[in-house]
């Protein structure tokens, strides 16, 4: 499963691929930043589901992870809330937070689908299709990363084949965008 640097970088790709042809140049930074930023958060959001309200107040636990906020349910609704709540308080461009949260959001439980599912308590996988369908959805290719124990050998080395590959995703779209921009 991806850790919250995996899903970054995968945030950080898809505003790259956002940005429209030839006006690179001309966005001033706070506001590319700011588009960064909405995507790095949201395409760590659906891990939120670690956070839970225990007998002891809130809680850090796996006990509802991987459940419906690793939906593409989730990610439409997460998407139009914020973008509600940007149109509401008069920003420009609601319908592009609407597809940079959604898509961010999508991001991260497509991979984590590619992960390996250590929270059994909700299912073996993710719901990755609800509301279409209850059914849970696992396809473990890529090496774990043990939250328990993240200097481990095999942990070490899943964060290093997942900052490997993110980081190249990330710098070919840099790279194909770069290209298109000038």
């Amino acid at each position: 499963m991806p850790t919250p640097l995996g899903h970054s970088l995968a945030g950080l790709a898809i505003f790259a691929l956002s940005e429209k042809r030839g006006t690179r140049r001309h966005v001033p930074l706070g506001e590319r930043l700011g588009w960064g930023a909405l995507c790095v958060v949201a395409s760590n959001a659906p891990d939120l589901d670690f956070i839970a309200w225990g007998k002891n107040g809130l809680e850090l636990t796996s006990r509802y992870h991987h459940g419906l906020t690793h939906s593409i349910g989730f990610a439409v609704m997460f998407g139009l809330a914020i973008s509600l709540w940007a149109a509401m308080r008069g920003f420009h461009s609601p319908g592009k937070v609407f597809v940079l949260t959604s898509s961010s959001i999508w991001m991260h439980a497509v991979m984590d689908l590619f992960g390996t599912d250590n929270y059994p308590v909700n299912g073996i996988g993710l719901p990755l299709l609800w509301p279409v369908t209850g059914r849970y959805f696992v396809a473990p290719v890529m090496p774990g990363v043990s939250r328990a124990h993240p200097f481990d050998p095999a942990s070490l080395f899943g964060l290093g084949v997942e900052f490997v590959l993110y980081s190249s995703i990330l710098l070919s779209v840099l790279f194909f965008t770069r290209k298109k921009n000038r």
